[in-house]
């Protein structure tokens, strides 16, 4: 019998042929995109993944180029990318592709240039990075956020080393930060030495997180009261204490004034109107407060001047607390107030714009004190002090309390968008720009203000349409940052003679939806900070917001006035009266039928314009009216020129201004009699 094995020569075939079948196998399967190019930008492979990704059939992609799909390599570009990466035989570049759908996905790809039999090549993996872009911008933020935040902030190692200190602590504790990275809590810490670190540690580690008082060592020996919020977390099998501390010293000092004043105040009237000579000097205002919606004033010292309010305005009941606190703050206040006024604590902080007597923005710190007997709540204590001059010296906070006192004081709003953009433009390295809003009904980015540009760059980049790609770009809610000749190659209105080098698109938006576009750029430099970055960020993300309640406001404004034009065009006398018959407002047939101006009817009575011998019948029936027993009034009411014009009127029920009116309608009867 002959045996049926096979030669080495076969296996060696078959085992060639199953690793060839498998690679092509793992390439068209490969969760990335996958593709091979050649030198003139054409595709000649693409797996799956790749069509999946920007939706084309592979016979589709196989037909295009890259420069098809990939805007920032435009075809007059292509050339010289060819180069780079022959040059460099590998490398890992970012770059955004265009669906077939138009949407624009964020890529990262890794190249691989070889020659074969006499071609070139170049074999590409691309993997969709939107995820870790949206990551690395929340961990840019928070980064920015501590590092540059007012208050100090460590992260703490279980032996209680310092492993990060943020610029406060250098700066409010006199040491550099390598110096602070050698040290220990116990360095600083006058109420935690070493031997009581581990008690701390495993309680704040059960409960997750803990707030208490200490006091704490500068380099140059002064001490000072401190609030310290501890939380614990673990990352990677690393341990660590999270801890923001606050200097208290002003706090404590008004505390311990409020207390001595509380005290003394029960033995002597002298030594209670010196104390209140010293609270009504110090920028510290006392308030005591109601427990009640927004927060009526029982009880505020003579200081509340320095921001345009007399102690009147607050203790007579005119004007409630809640009523001067920034309305795009007062929600946060509210919630925050009642969550702590349910719980058991006794005191807490917050901090929130308020609005002087002259509309101005200042930014407070409020320092609470909960007064309780047997659980109920007698009265509620607050010291608030303005810290809006230290905040300002913050950049980012400047604008912050600008933008506040813009959106506070104007009311044109061609002028706001002006100022908004003029805001914006304080950012590094920014100085020129144009503001855009979106169209709701078309889609469209039509421009409302700029600065810097030329006449003939304003005419070209007015407006885009909701099919371009700068367009689709801003809709996706994505901040692109750019030199502008990459924003030129992407579209056609970009002039690249206005010598511009930098450019920044930032979509505005209101919850989900982008309804605005400002548009930065540069003359001068060709890359923007990351400080400068965050914190335009950050501004951006509120301007969505006023932006949006403008447009809301203007649309109100437009239907109050389509109404009350309504109301003006009727031929049909239309009054409307409070429910003891004073007039409180009317249309102008009213003036054309009877002859009267506006000061001469306005809080007339209506009987009063009845005959008088019908006065008496006139009040009953009135009064029936309001009863809705019936619902005409038929009398004929006296014209300026004591005429009688005969008039029936069907009242109705209504709302005017926030309050029960009767509304009155009639036709004229003379052309009827």
């Amino acid at each position: 019998m002959h045996s049926t094995k096979p030669d080495n020569s076969t296996i060696e075939h078959i085992d060639e042929e199953n690793a060839l079948f498998f690679s092509k196998y793992s390439i068209d399967h490969s969760i990335d995109s996958i593709s091979w190019i050649t030198s003139d930008a054409s595709f000649i492979y693409v797996n799956e993944a790749t069509c999946d990704e920007l939706g084309y059939s592979r016979e589709e992609l196989l037909s295009m180029k890259v420069f098809d799909i990939d805007p920032y390599f435009s075809e007059n570009m292509w050339k010289g990318q060819w180069d780079l990466m022959k040059k460099a035989q590998i490398g890992t570049v970012e770059t955004i592709h265009i669906s077939k759908e138009g949407n624009v996905i964020p890529v990262e790809i890794t190249y691989s240039y070889l020659q074969y039999k006499d071609f070139e090549y170049v074999f590409s993996f691309s993997r969709d990075i939107t995820r870790r872009k949206v990551v690395e911008k929340n961990l840019r933020l928070m980064q920015h956020s501590i590092d540059h935040s007012m208050e100090p902030a460590f992260w703490i190692a279980p032996d209680a080393s310092f492993m990060f200190v943020n610029e406060a602590v250098c700066n409010n504790y006199g040491y550099s930060r390598e110096e602070l990275l050698s040290m220990k809590v116990f360095d600083i810490s006058q109420d935690f030495p070493e031997n009581k670190w581990n008690d701390l540690w495993n309680k704040v580690k059960q409960q997750g997180s803990l707030q208490m008082e200490s006091k704490h060592y500068t380099k140059d020996g002064r001490i000072f009261p401190v609030e310290i919020s501890l939380s614990y977390l673990e990352f990677e099998d690393v341990q660590y204490i999270f801890s923001f501390v606050r200097d208290i010293t002003e706090r404590k000092n008004s505390e311990e004034a409020l207390k001595k004043y509380t005290d003394e105040l029960k033995h002597s009237n002298e030594m209670q109107q010196a104390l209140g000579n010293i609270v009504n000097s110090s920028p510290m205002i006392v308030f005591l407060w109601k427990v009640e919606h927004n927060w009526p004033v029982e009880f505020v010292s003579e200081n509340i001047r320095q921001f345009g309010y007399s102690a009147e305005d607050f203790t007579s009941g005119k004007l409630l607390y809640g009523e001067i606190i920034h309305p795009d703050d007062l929600v946060t206040v509210q919630a925050r107030s009642t969550e702590f006024i349910e719980s058991d604590q006794t005191c807490f902080d917050q901090e929130y714009r308020i609005l002087t007597k002259s509309g101005e923005v200042r930014l407070v710190n409020e320092r609470t004190f909960i007064q309780r007997d047997e659980g109920k709540i007698e009265f509620i204590e607050g010291i608030i002090v303005d810290i809006t001059s230290s905040i300002q010296s913050n950049g980012f906070m400047r604008l912050q309390c600008e933008l506040g006192n813009v959106l506070a004081f104007n009311e044109n709003i061609q002028e706001t968008y002006e100022q908004l953009l003029e805001l914006t433009l304080q950012m590094d390295p920014f100085d020129c720009g144009c503001l855009y809003i979106v169209d709701t009904s078309t889609g469209s980015l039509n421009i409302v203000a700029h600065k810097g540009l030329s006449s003939e760059y304003i005419e070209n980049t007015s407006y885009y349409n909701s099919n371009s790609l700068l367009t689709k770009l801003v809709m996706m809610g994505k901040i692109v940052y750019k030199d502008h000749s990459e924003i030129c190659a992407m579209t056609a209105t970009e002039s690249p003679d206005e010598m511009l080098n930098f450019t920044a698109l930032i979509p505005l938006k209101y919850g989900d939806d982008v309804i605005a576009m400002i548009k930065l750029m540069s003359h001068s430099q060709n890359e923007i900070s990351n400080d400068s970055r965050n914190s335009l960020e950050n501004v951006a993300s509120q301007i969505g917001g006023f932006i949006n309640r403008m447009i809301s406001e203007i649309e109100l404004q437009n239907n109050v006035n389509d109404l009350q034009g309504i109301f003006e065009a009727l031929d049909d006398i239309l009054i409307i009266v409070d429910l003891e018959g004073c007039i409180l407002n009317y249309n102008s047939a009213v003036s054309r039928r009877l002859g009267y101006s506006a000061e001469e009817l306005i809080g007339v009575n209506i009987i009063s314009m009845i005959p008088h011998k019908r006065y008496l019948e006139a009040a009953r029936v009135f009064f029936n009216i309001i009863d809705e027993e019936i619902s005409y009034f038929n009398f004929p009411l006296i014209a300026k020129d004591q005429s009688l014009v005969p008039v029936v009127l069907r009242f109705s029920g209504g709302k005017w201004k926030g309050q029960n009116v009767m509304i009155g309608i009639s036709h004229d009867l003379i052309n009827e009699i």
